[in-house]
């Protein structure tokens, strides 16, 4: 199936099973880009189903989640919406984590857990801003 046809609201997916930790990057999200309209998913499975009926340009991802990690769902977003800016969070900060996030998952920006500085937020925007010109 076809991802829905882009639109001029910019959309970040949030995707992580903690209902906390979607919360908390949603208010924090919401506070940097006021503008952008927020979705959110508890699983991979779920951010799936969603990136085949809407379009987003930016997905942020928790690695470690129930089922399917972080990488493994950001690998397959990019087979079913390869225009969307994939974000990686993780508390597990070692080589093989970082080495799967950029070969398989393909990812754009890579971000340790719970330390998100404001270069989260700056790199969100920046991803936003590349892909409302390109």
């Amino acid at each position: 199936m076809t991802p829905a046809p882009r639109h001029e609201t910019r959309t970040i997916l949030v995707v992580d099973d903690q209902p906390r930790i979607r919360s908390y990057l949603r208010q924090r999200l919401h506070r940097a880009l006021p503008d952008a309209e927020l979705l959110e998913a508890a699983s991979g499975e779920d951010a799936l189903d969603l990136l085949r009926t809407r379009s987003v340009d930016v997905l942020v991802a928790d690695y470690s989640m129930p089922g399917m990690d972080g990488v493994t769902m950001l690998a397959r977003a990019h087979e079913v919406a390869p225009g969307v800016a994939r974000v990686l969070l993780t508390g597990h900060a070692d080589l093989d984590v970082a080495s799967r996030a950029v070969n398989e998952g393909a990812v754009h920006a890579f971000f340790q857990k719970p330390a998100i500085s404001e270069s989260f937020e700056t790199t969100i925007r920046r991803l936003l801003e590349e892909r409302a010109s390109g």
